[in-house]
């Protein structure tokens, strides 16, 4: 087969993506969101990673898809923002969307599998697709402050907060949490005009 790079798997060439770990990952053509070819995390032994990485400057909304076949709850697919871990995935999840806001600044995101000391299950890796990047500033109903921050809320929620920015719309749904005192969201808001989320 022709060799695709990971530019052309992962649908993005505005700046290169790094790969490491036990074994880098991979571009192939069986697995994709696209229905063309995708990058897929390495065959990898127990304790080991294999991870993937760009980065892209704020502010902006990133949005990726991404899939998994693995050991569910021992072996996951994680994303990271520098350090922090802000979604994972594992067992059998079909392709889905997921959409980060980046306040201002250069932001390494970070795609991580990673295996656990036992057994193994599925395709035992992980796979992204369709990485796309609209940089600009947003224009949310509520100005973000930095992300990880309080968000202000006193219910659980689940709605979604809409941004504007030149390039598109972008509808970001919060994780349900429960309240106790200020909550740690995915961003924050400094004027909290979702009072009745």
């Amino acid at each position: 087969g022709k060799n695709i790079s990971l530019t052309e798997a992962l649908n993005y060439s505005n700046t290169p993506f790094l790969t490491g770990g036990s074994q880098p990952w991979i571009s192939q053509t069986e697995i994709s969101a696209d229905s063309h070819s995708a990058a897929a995390s390495a065959k990898i032994e127990s304790f080991q990673k294999s991870w993937i990485q760009n980065t892209f400057r704020g502010p902006g909304v990133l949005k990726f898809s991404w899939k998994v076949s693995s050991e569910e709850n021992y072996d996951f697919l994680s994303a990271y923002l520098g350090r922090r871990r802000f979604s994972r995935i594992s067992g059998n999840v079909d392709w889905q969307v997921q959409s980060l806001v980046l306040p201002q600044g250069n932001h390494k995101i970070t795609w991580t599998y990673r295996k656990d000391r036992y057994q193994s299950s599925g395709l035992d890796r992980g796979f992204l697709d369709q990485v796309q990047y609209s940089q600009g500033a947003l224009n949310p109903s509520t100005r973000i402050l930095d992300f990880g921050e309080s968000l202000l809320s006193s219910a659980k929620t689940t709605r979604s907060l809409v941004f504007t920015n030149e390039n598109q719309v972008e509808s970001i749904r919060l994780k349900s949490f429960s309240i106790r005192g200020f909550h740690r969201s995915y961003f924050s808001i400094e004027e909290n005009s979702c009072l009745g989320l």
